[in-house]
């Protein structure tokens, strides 16, 4: 099977200008004559992980958060497993299931442990290079063969005919503000603990059509937009922007047209990092459905846009409302003040 990868991301915090998450992952290689992919995001934890370390060779010397690096060395290190298991033929998904551990651990313990206490947060409030993973390997010729590897609040979606559903649930700390909790330690990968959720995504689970894609991302795409619905939407209309280029699936430009699609909206304010790697299956008409997909999503989502425009309008009437009560009442603080001068 044909498959299409489109990889978006947009660095936004972080000391000069770099970012937290690292750059989202697409490897697609032959293995003993079958096809594996290899997706993924990884979001360094920048609360728990503000501390700041100057890194070695591996670094380049560069002074930077423990988030920062940690997000970078386990980009590498999934990098390097997946073209470990191509050296030694080996089933990637069975590869990453039985070493990925040891290979985080031991590509971990080789970062430096002191560093500045350059942080405001103390204790347990602090963690020595802190991550979220979401990374999914998968054969291209048989989707029911893969396993999900996760952490934190980064997610697995798929792209289902009819609708897009998220495969993972987030690991959190409050449940009270999030009902979905397992294990709390096993939300980052951290120093120490290396510690992960896996299962395996079965299509045939969902009854929602036949299955055009699937992407991981970070929650900084998550927490752009105001609901899943809206999230969901904005996507499509990306992707479908994508779509009606030029020239074919061939090279990186549909990659480019797809992340400027994304991230570069007008109405969005990005207050986080994003990274996102999507992949879509070359199914008999997966570019109608697509648009299909989106004109329905468009439909649910339409009264709220209406909505939206008119508490814009609405807050652009009353921000002219007070400015005009602020110009009056200073009018009417001149008078008095002329009046009592009078007065005297």
């Amino acid at each position: 099977m044909n498959i299409i990868s489109l990889l978006a991301d947009r660095p936004m915090k972080g000391l000069n200008g770099k970012g937290e998450d690292s750059h989202p992952i697409f490897v697609k290689e032959t293995i003993n004559q079958e096809e594996y992919c290899l997706i993924a995001v990884c979001d360094g934890m920048g609360g728990k992980g503000s501390k700041q370390v100057t890194m070695g060779s591996w670094g380049g010397g560069e002074t930077n958060t423990h988030a920062h690096f940690a997000s970078k060395k386990l980009h590498d290190i999934l990098i390097e497993t997946f073209a470990e298991a191509k050296r030694t033929k080996a089933n990637p998904i069975d590869f990453f299931k039985n070493y990925l551990r040891y290979n985080i651990k031991k590509g971990f313990e080789s970062l430096p442990s002191d560093s500045s206490n350059t942080s405001s947060l103390r204790g347990t409030m602090t963690a020595e290079f802190p991550t979220t993973l979401c990374a999914f390997v998968f054969n291209v010729n048989n989707i029911a063969e893969n396993k999900i590897f996760w952490a934190g609040d980064s997610r697995l979606y798929a792209i289902f005919e009819k609708q897009i559903v998220p495969i993972t649930q987030d690991h959190v700390d409050n449940p009270s503000i999030y009902p979905v909790v397992s294990r709390p330690l096993t939300r980052n990968i951290q120093k120490g603990e290396y510690a992960y959720e896996e299962k395996t995504f079965n299509p045939s689970d969902f009854n929602y059509g036949a299955l055009l894609g699937f992407f991981v991302t970070t929650d900084g795409l998550i927490d752009g937009y105001q609901s899943p619905i809206e999230l969901n939407l904005e996507l499509l209309k990306a992707l479908t922007t994508a779509l009606t280029g030029d020239g074919g699936w061939a090279g990186s430009k549909y990659s480019t047209n797809f992340a400027q699609a994304l991230l570069n909206q007008q109405d969005v304010t990005w207050s986080d990092d994003v990274s996102v790697s999507l992949v879509l299956l070359e199914v008999e008409g997966f570019k109608n459905k697509l648009q299909t997909l989106y004109g329905n999503y468009g439909r649910i989502t339409s009264p709220l846009y209406v909505a939206k425009t008119k508490h814009k309008d609405l807050e652009t009437e009353l921000s002219r409302s007070i400015a005009k009560t602020q110009k009056y009442e200073q009018e009417i603080a001149k008078y008095e003040a002329e009046l009592a001068s009078l007065r005297k």
